[in-house]
């Protein structure tokens, strides 16, 4: 899993922000996995894709798409992995900032 990324510097105050929302959205898509949501994991899993694209967390967007292909799939316990290599992501991901 690539653990670098290259972010505007313009994005650098809202990062600590993008970042915990994104686990917010994460424990939200656990929670619907929990009880086999899968409608809703596709929801959360657009908007986390598109939010972390947008921002350029293009690993965590990878991510997204995989476990949207997963989702039709109801594949759970992948499901699972996936959403904790997420987590894993936010964690330890190191940001170079740069003039775009």
């Amino acid at each position: 899993m690539n653990l670098q990324e290259v972010i505007d510097k313009d994005y650098e105050p809202l990062i600590p922000i993008f970042k915990k929302n994104q686990k917010d959205v994460i424990v939200a898509m656990e929670d619907a996995l929990s009880v086999c949501n899968y409608n809703e994991i596709k929801f959360l899993t657009h908007r986390l894709r598109g939010t972390a694209n947008n921002y350029g967390f293009m690993q965590l967007g990878k991510l997204g798409s995989d476990l949207d292909d997963l989702t039709d799939l109801e594949e759970k316990e992948k499901m699972y992995q996936l959403l904790n290599e997420m987590k894993i992501y936010l964690e330890k991901v190191q940001i170079t900032y740069v003039e775009i």
